[in-house]
């Protein structure tokens, strides 16, 4: 889902007034705006900003027309040009805080994060009241992944700004496209979403956003009802054309067809992609261990340590005789420094797979921290038995030399069945 540029654009009174900057507005040019902001509304941004550069050509002096043709700039991810015509319309209307908000914000979007602050706290200066002030510092969270601080501003927005969509617009995004795995939530995307459908029920992009939380929480045929009641509002439109095709084109598939491109995808690097295809795994098949396993190490790697272990222990539940289960998971107790039930799991892990050399040396790491030398030595003599290719006699080698700077003697450890017998 391409982010939108959630700002609807308001002609203020004045303008329909007929007055601009204290000018008067030419009622061609005033048409002209008026059409553009209809397309605006209805996410048809180039044909939009031809009607406003009609009404520029019409009136130079018409600073709205400048800002909407911004507004439709910046949907479309041209920031640049955005902030050009933003700054035009600032020269001609200096006072208008609107304008200084969307500058702002279009710097948030285009990765200048400091200069938005920056051009925010010159808007709150002059008009502290205006609800965007959270809502864009919201949008600057979000794309900084502070989640917690986005969601914290956005609620600011909608209390503010009791009968405003856009702060639940930008909630839904927030939790349909957050990279961490931790905020994705389908539920709550189609909560935030059908608030703001709610509240500006003939808005297309409530409803764009509603057909993609729809399908981000799996609820694929309404995320097709619901856009194709988006495209009835706005026929043609080619952003909502291609989310339809894409919404008809998903077949859920197995489990372990999600599961395999999920682990193509955590291998390349993309969690946010690869848990969704994980958690699609669950879904399909609630009894599938190893999509929970799979979980697990997505959460591992953003070091979400708790959602790892209740990941890890799902996948043991339905699973209980898998050693890998018990390893990650002991990998997992150790970073959290939860040492006996680390312990406990790497004996699981050799309990069920004697041969596992890897968490044999895992294991002789742990007794190293916990300072029982005796058996981290057999821990990792027993892994390089397993392995003699591997490095683990470096760490043989270097238990004896500290038991040897100590005094102490290596002595025969026994096991049972991977009890632990320390």
């Amino acid at each position: 889902m391409i982010r939108k540029y959630s700002a609807i654009i308001v002609l203020f009174i004045a303008v329909l007034a007929g007055a601009s900057c204290g000018n008067a507005v030419s009622p061609a040019a005033l048409k002209h705006a008026a059409e553009g902001q209809r397309l605006y509304e209805l996410m048809q941004y180039d044909d939009a900003i031809k009607e406003y550069n009609e009404a520029v050509n019409i009136q130079p002096s018409f600073a709205l027309a400048y800002l909407g043709i911004g507004r439709c700039l910046a949907e479309s991810g041209k920031f640049d040009e955005a902030l050009k015509q933003y700054k035009t319309a600032l020269d001609l209307d200096p006072k208008n805080d609107e304008i200084m908000y969307e500058i702002a914000r279009a710097y948030i979007e285009k990765g200048l994060g400091d200069e938005g602050l920056l051009m925010l706290d010159r808007a709150e200066d002059r008009n502290g009241d205006n609800p965007k002030l959270f809502l864009y510092r919201g949008i600057y969270y979000y794309n900084s992944m502070e989640y917690a601080s986005a969601i914290e501003e956005f609620m600011k927005a909608a209390k503010e700004d009791s009968g405003s969509a856009e702060p639940y617009i930008e909630l839904s995004y927030l939790y349909t496209n957050a990279k961490n795995p931790s905020y994705q939530d389908g539920e709550k995307a189609v909560e935030y979403a059908l608030k703001a459908v709610d509240l500006a029920p003939d808005s297309l992009k409530a409803l764009d956003t509603l057909a993609h939380a729809y399908f981000f929480a799996g609820r694929y045929d309404l995320a097709e009802k619901t856009a194709e009641l988006a495209l009835e509002k706005s026929p043609g439109n080619p952003v909502i054309k291609e989310s339809l095709m894409r919404f008809r084109s998903t077949v859920k598939g197995s489990a372990d067809e999600h599961n395999l491109k999920g682990a193509e995808l955590l291998d390349a690097g993309d969690y946010n992609a690869a848990a969704e295809e994980f958690k699609m795994a669950v879904e399909i098949d609630p009894k599938f261990a190893d999509g929970y396993y799979n979980l697990g190490k997505v959460y591992s790697q953003i070091k979400d340590y708790d959602q790892a272990l209740a990941s890890y222990k799902k996948a043991i539940e339905l699973e209980p005789d898998s050693p890998r289960y018990h390893y990650n998971m002991a990998i997992v107790y150790g970073l959290k420094g939860m040492s006996a039930d680390s312990e406990r799991e790497y004996l699981a892990a050799i309990s069920l797979d004697p041969y596992y050399d890897k968490a044999h040396n895992n294991l002789g790491a742990l007794y190293v921290k916990t300072d029982k030398l005796n058996e981290a030595l057999a821990e990792f003599d027993k892994a390089f038995e397993i392995n003699p290719r591997s490095d683990y006699k470096n760490n043989s080698d270097m238990v004896r030399k500290m038991m040897d700077e100590r005094g102490l003697t290596p002595k025969p450890v026994t096991s049972d069945k991977g009890k632990s017998q320390y």
